[in-house]
């Protein structure tokens, strides 16, 4: 394989929040064919053939203006996504910035052998060198940096959740350059249709939850939009209720009851029915009905005494523990 042939495509991403909207595009640059063979999603993607999103023809050294005015912040549907860094975050050292007619991009090929993607003149890209330019909207820049790098090598490597940030007992991770939220991958191998990726990034939120992060993440504007990661979060949540989680668990319903999480009542129904006794199937059959299986999975809330559920290793002497009084 010749230097010149090694990459020949580059993707626009934004990378960060401002003012709680995504902002700063920056570049990843890959070689088209060997992403084309990994999904059906970049096939489309990148062929002429299908017309599924039709990249820009550009010297990949220059500025895609015409890309990057493509880039739209109203398609990121999911507004707490962690892969996007607060604007006074990043800490850069290599970047080029391009001005566009539509604000700035910042080409930023570097990485190293400890985790990130090489340089883009180690893939063989010269100063004069054509290819295509693509803007993706939807994902950000580490999610879709971790998926080319995963893409290349099989690997994958996860950041840790915001909520196990403010743990202050977790000791800090130190993810390689290339690692995401496995939530933010899960999310676009969940877009993409990537089963095993989707696979890798469940099982990376499953190894990232806690006592101390459950009712968070429960809870959170991501988890009620995908029902294998309900099920997951549930089934934790009713093998780990301990003390501290019910505290959790009550303060978060007092703020459901005020209509602070709208997307929550879903959720909490399924939640009440699995602590309740009712196995997943159960629980779901009993929402699935409508308005009147929603009413009769919430009963508990209306009930003028306690609601205790069979405690096994959190035993209390009664041989109960209270959900919520």
């Amino acid at each position: 394989m010749t230097p010149s042939s090694f990459v020949d495509a580059k993707f626009y991403l934004f990378s960060a929040k401002s003012r709680g909207r995504p902002a700063r595009p920056k570049a990843v640059y890959a070689r088209s064919a060997l992403l084309a063979e990994s999904s059906e999603y970049l096939k489309n993607l990148l062929s002429s053939e299908t017309g599924f999103s039709g990249g820009t023809t550009c010297n990949l050294r220059g500025s895609a203006s015409e890309e990057i005015a493509k880039l739209d912040p109203d398609s990121f549907d999911y507004d707490s996504d962690s892969d996007l860094e607060d604007d006074d975050e990043d800490g850069s050292d290599y970047l080029i910035t391009e001005s566009t007619g539509k604000g700035k991009a910042e080409e930023t090929p570097g990485g190293t052998s400890s985790g990130g993607l090489a340089p883009a003149t180690a893939f063989g890209v010269s100063s004069s060198q054509d290819g295509t330019a693509y803007a993706i909207n939807g994902t950000a820049y580490k999610t879709w940096r971790a998926f080319i790098f995963h893409t290349y090598t099989g690997e994958i490597d996860f950041s840790q959740l915001r909520s196990q940030r403010l743990d202050a007992l977790l000791e800090p991770a130190s993810p390689g350059q290339a690692a995401c939220s496995p939530k933010s991958m899960y999310r676009f191998a969940d877009y993409a249709d990537i089963p095993a990726l989707k696979s890798l990034a469940k099982e990376g939120i499953k190894t990232s939850l806690s006592t101390s992060n459950i009712i968070t993440e429960l809870f959170s504007s991501f988890t009620h939009k995908y029902q294998e990661i309900i099920e997951l979060e549930v089934e934790f949540l009713v093998e780990n209720f301990t003390s501290s989680v019910s505290r959790d668990f009550n303060e978060m319903l007092k703020m459901i009851v005020l209509g602070t999480k709208p997307h929550c009542f879903r959720v909490l129904a399924f939640a009440f029915r699995r602590l309740l006794g009712d196995n997943t199937e159960k629980a779901w059959a009993l929402l699935d009905k409508g308005a009147g299986g929603f009413e009769e999975a919430m009963t508990p809330i209306g009930l003028d005494r306690p609601v205790y559920r069979a405690s096994s290793s959190q035993s209390s002497e009664s041989g109960r523990e209270v959900l919520f009084d």
